[in-house]
């Protein structure tokens, strides 16, 4: 009988793009007619499966129960943009941004329309808000990343990216996108300590693999340098069965060796 935790399951459904299963979810919810997060959240699921009559009658019922439901005022904007009613939306988009201050997806809308208008730095300023406060929204993470890579907007999104790792460390595609980026500034020591450290948290794939391989060729091997004047350490390790530990045991010892074997 714990609405919140239908509330919560049905948002990760929606966020996946299992709108169906989403309002499933929803509809199977004990007590939840008279509560505004109901009809938006089920107004939103409506709206992505392209059922916009049934969507807009859920979200007025939404509105009138709050008129001021940031969720709903979205929703709304998106219905409005569909039929056309830029102005509409645009204020819609405008005000659910006002009143849900912690709240990405109107930035991200508002950051479309721009970008549709070919203004393509407003909307980079938008799309770049979305992101910062919903930084593990799929939608979001995506609409950002793909503008900073039209615009070369290279540094300026491996900043945003590296703060949102550091929120949320066991993000996978947060930090895949901050490595690609780092990569493409050419940082390359900066994108292998963050392969690195993908590794240890999410075990190699064949991606990661790939991508590992090509910024190790440009750094070449973890060396001893000609000209080391001061002491050296070399870290020499002969394992077996181990890996599990391996790559977190490699990855601590980074920083106080100069070379592993």
């Amino acid at each position: 009988h714990e609405r919140r935790v239908y509330f919560a399951f049905a948002e990760i459904l929606a966020e996946a793009k299992r709108f169906d299963d989403a309002a499933q979810v929803l509809t199977d919810m004990p007590n939840s007619d008279s509560e505004a997060h109901y009809w938006a959240l089920l107004g939103y699921c409506l709206e992505g499966m392209e059922q916009f009559e049934k969507a807009e009658s859920h979200i007025q019922k939404a509105l009138l129960l709050s008129p001021e439901f940031p969720l709903a005022l979205n929703v709304k904007g998106v219905l409005a943009y569909q039929k056309g009613d830029e102005t509409g939306a645009r204020r819609l988009f405008e005000r659910a941004a006002e009143v849900g201050s912690d709240y990405g997806e109107p930035y991200t809308n508002l950051g479309i329309m721009e970008w549709d208008r070919d203004n393509r730095q407003g909307a980079i300023g938008f799309l770049e808000k979305g992101f910062l406060l919903s930084p593990t929204v799929t939608d979001m993470i995506t609409n950002y990343h793909s503008g900073l890579l039209a615009l070369a907007e290279y540094d300026r999104g491996g900043r945003c990216f590296s703060e949102a790792c550091r929120l949320h460390p066991d993000h996978k595609r947060l930090r895949y996108l901050l490595i690609d980026l780092l990569a493409r500034q050419g940082k390359y020591s900066e994108a292998m300590a963050e392969i690195q450290e993908a590794i240890v948290r999410f075990r190699l794939d064949d991606g990661l693999a790939l991508a590992a391989m090509a910024v190790r060729d440009r750094l070449g091997p973890k060396a001893i340098a000609d000209f080391a004047e001061n002491e050296t350490v070399s870290l020499c390790m002969i394992v077996k069965n181990e890996e599990k530990d391996l790559g977190k045991c490699l990855n601590n010892m980074t920083s106080v060796v100069d070379e592993i074997i």
